[in-house]
């Protein structure tokens, strides 16, 4: 009987020290775990805040773009109100082309004359 009990007694300290190190690793991987969630939560903080700044930033370009888009239009009514009281305004590009085509013009006269 006592060879058996210590047969019996060998198999459980067998299987406790098994269990025991399943138990080691198992701790290991949740304390891994634990500390890659916690890294987690801080980089998901820290993006969060990159997220409001940017947001931020968005709005306040989109703000200075409908400002400008404003200021163009204004100036381009400006513009517009101007022409209309003064005649056509000539652009620069357009006097330009507008000067070739006058001396062209007068080249086809004097040879026609």
């Amino acid at each position: 009987m006592d060879q058996h009990s210590s047969e019996i007694s060998s198999a459980l300290y067998g299987d406790t020290k098994a269990v025991e190190a399943s138990l080691r690793a198992l701790w290991e991987r949740v304390k891994r775990a634990a500390e890659t969630i916690a890294q987690l939560r801080e980089e998901k903080k820290m993006l969060q805040v990159k997220v409001e700044e940017l947001e931020q930033e968005l709005r306040g370009l989109q703000q200075e773009v409908a400002e400008k888009k404003a200021l163009i239009g204004k100036q381009a009514s400006e513009l517009a109100q101007t022409s209309s009281k003064q005649g056509a305004v000539i652009l620069n590009g357009e006097r330009e082309e507008l000067a070739v085509r006058v001396k062209n013009l007068l080249t086809k006269l004097d040879a026609y004359l």
